[in-house]
């Protein structure tokens, strides 16, 4: 993958690829990870780049994940 400019932060989206690769080596529970990324992450994150993911909308993600939205 080539990388994105130095000023520029890539999507959620756009590294999901090299993150997959490596869990496919490294995890044997990389299709849950899948699953999550198509389900959940990949749905709510996955258009924003890197570096303006805001903690709170991790927040929110996982407790909706949870069944706890509030």
């Amino acid at each position: 993958m080539e990388g994105p400019e130095p000023d520029e932060s890539p999507t959620l989206k756009a590294i999901w690829p090299d993150y997959l690769t490596w869990a496919k080596i490294n995890k044997k529970s990389w299709r849950t990870d899948q699953y999550r990324w198509d389900k959940q992450i990949g749905p709510t994150l996955g258009r924003f780049k890197m570096d303006k993911i805001k903690p709170y909308q991790v927040q929110q993600m996982l407790n909706k994940m949870h069944g706890n939205a509030i």
